[in-house]
């Protein structure tokens, strides 16, 4: 079987990883990545920024934090911004329940920040020792000429995390995937396993780009997107289990031990 072109879209595409340079499978794992990488940067910055920006300008004038503690002129609870992914909350009252105003929400308090969306909330670390003025405009510029490299910190974070994970699961999965080219007779040395396990991880991860890029667009709701971060393991392993299968036949007298040096 020749790697006339490997496609990690089809099972038989994702085979001729198998045979395939490593250097076109580390080529599909960056354009992958990269644009994952890309979309959750455009999600933070199209849906998640501008609620940042908006609840720095309903920041009134004497507001600032003192050794962790946030000095706020009034008292109770306050929206400061919102839409339907994300919004940012005061709440100075530790008993008090704000409710749930988006997906996912950020609760500032007096001592420590909420962070809450469906599936539960997480207190955060209480702010120690902090002490910041928090000015609007000052606030604003501050946040501003932040943004650009809080993105490139997302987006290289993104592509860190997604190659770690690839290359974690790929030596999990590459013995069965070799047991299976064993069991029916398929040529699948060592390096052949490990470069079509982790082409079998493409798919899934390209399934929940779209699915990503879907809730940002508001076309499916945030309990779709967590089906669609389930589902997007098992079509990693049905491409696992059914690549090997259009890998070339073996000949009838060189069948051995898949676990043996290549």
């Amino acid at each position: 079987m020749k790697p006339r072109f490997p496609q990690p879209l089809t099972v038989g595409g994702t085979a001729q990883f198998a045979v395939a340079s490593w250097f076109r499978l580390w080529a599909a794992q960056f354009a992958v990545a990269l644009g994952c990488a890309v979309l959750v940067a455009w999600f933070c910055h199209a849906r998640i920024f501008p609620v940042v920006r908006q609840s720095i300008g309903a920041i009134p004038p004497g507001a600032a934090l003192q050794s962790g503690r946030l000095h706020w002129p009034a008292a109770g609870s306050k929206l400061l911004g919102e839409n339907a992914w994300f919004a940012m909350i005061l709440n100075l009252d530790p008993e008090g329940d704000t409710g749930q105003a988006a997906d996912f929400q950020w609760e500032i308090g007096r001592h420590s920040d909420r962070l809450r969306s469906l599936l539960g909330f997480l207190d955060l670390p209480p702010r120690h020792q902090l002490n910041m003025p928090l000015d609007p405009v000052q606030t604003l510029a501050w946040w501003t000429s932040f943004q650009p490299l809080l993105l490139a910190g997302i987006a290289s974070g993104t592509m860190i995390f997604l190659g770690i994970s690839w290359v974690s699961l790929m030596l999990v999965y590459a013995p069965g995937a070799r047991f299976i080219a064993f069991y029916f007779d398929r040529h699948c040395d060592a390096s052949g396993a490990l470069k079509l396990t982790a082409a079998a991880l493409l798919p899934g991860a390209l399934f929940l780009t779209g699915a990503i890029a879907l809730y940002g667009l508001r076309w499916i709701p945030l309990i779709a997107l967590l089906i669609a971060f389930a589902l997007h393991f098992p079509i990693g392993w049905i491409y696992v289990a059914f690549a090997p299968l259009h890998l070339p036949k073996l000949n009838s007298n060189s069948k051995g031990n898949p676990f043996s040096p290549a």
